[in-house]
């Protein structure tokens, strides 16, 4: 599997002498309950979790801690075995509103974005609900669609494209759920949507800018001649700039390409306008060209992450400086 982390999962060791034991007659039955299971590709790490368990055992948790924990385990581990047989097929999160109604601009232009996608090898990834989810499962069609629904009190119901299909995981936990998005995606479209859109927005931004997941395309899409995204970034520099909480340092991890209303009524007729070319770049970094006559989000490569590094040295933080070159384009018909 790709590691999302970039490298964070990798790196850690296998086996952390001292940490995963308990005692020797127990340390020996896992082992043997491993070995019987007959699990030669990763033992340690499975014994670990055994051991892990048997620890909460004996910690005193509460039992809503104990159904939190166990709840989480089994929705993490049949989320990685939905996705395991498609490992080899790239996939792009479309996060929006799941109030935008059929007739709604944006909802043709999610329709749109994601048989593109689909047209260009992708498969999708959305929550699994209606407005800009179900346009997206439209448009990609029931057999190249993944549903990441979410069991709420109000039961958001999972829409007719990919309602009953092996590819709808419904989820209790949203942080559940943002993690299989990151884990799985290999870029996001982010639509106009309410607070559960920019929660995903600014998570996936945050965890990129972070180091704490790879660097991947995020396009921001909008209805024609829309300005969500636009008033967005407007928040962004004329409030959390000038309170200083963020600083001018962020503002270069990102680039957007938003195409002009001139333009856009000359040469944008389709969402076919938006989407030129996806593929991947000769070191295997990702690309996504994006706009009209071919603008190009830039591509992310290993040498541009040695030079934004090199001239960034004195100014981010150390463990930042080979990981943060954020890229996201707005792009609008």
């Amino acid at each position: 599997m790709e590691d999302f982390t970039g490298s964070a999962i990798h790196d850690q060791p296998e086996k952390r002498s001292g940490q995963w034991r308990i005692d020797p007659p127990f340390d020996r039955r896992v082992r043997e309950l491993v070995r019987d299971w007959d699990d030669k590709d990763s033992p340690e790490l499975i014994e670990e979790m055994i051991v892990t368990a048997l620890k909460i055992a004996r910690d005193q948790m509460s039992v809503a801690d104990l159904k939190l924990i166990n709840r989480s385990i089994k929705e993490l581990r049949y989320s990685a075995k939905i996705f395991a047989p498609f490992q080899h097929l790239r996939k792009v999160a479309i996060f929006g509103s799941a109030r935008t109604p059929p007739d709604a601009p944006d909802y043709k232009v999610a329709k749109d974005f994601a048989r593109e996608m689909v047209a260009h090898n992708f498969m999708v990834i959305t929550g699994g609900g209606d407005g800009i989810m179900g346009a997206a499962q439209q448009g990609a069609g029931r057999a190249r669609s993944f549903g990441l629904n979410i069991r709420l009190p109000a039961e958001q119901r999972a829409n007719k494209i990919i309602e009953g299909d092996s590819k709808l995981i419904t989820l209790n936990y949203f942080f559940i759920r943002k993690l299989n998005f990151v884990k799985e995606a290999q870029a996001f479209a982010l639509f106009p949507g309410g607070f559960g859109t920019l929660d995903e927005t600014f998570e996936v931004l945050t965890l990129m800018q972070t180091g704490k997941a790879r660097i991947i395309p995020v396009v921001l899409l909008d209805r024609p001649r829309g300005s969500y995204w636009e008033v967005w970034m407007k928040f962004m520099t004329d409030h959390l700039l000038k309170l200083c909480l963020i600083s001018e340092e962020d503002f270069p991890f990102s680039r957007s390409r938003t195409t002009s209303r001139k333009r856009s009524r000359k040469s944008c007729s389709s969402t076919k306008s938006i989407i030129r070319h996806v593929g991947w770049t000769n070191d295997s970094s990702f690309g996504l060209m994006i706009g009209c006559r071919k603008e190009q989000l830039p591509f992310l490569t290993r040498n541009s992450l040695t030079s934004f590094a090199k001239a960034r040295s004195s100014r981010v933080r150390p463990c930042l400086k080979k990981r943060m070159n954020l890229r996201f384009g707005i792009c609008r018909d």
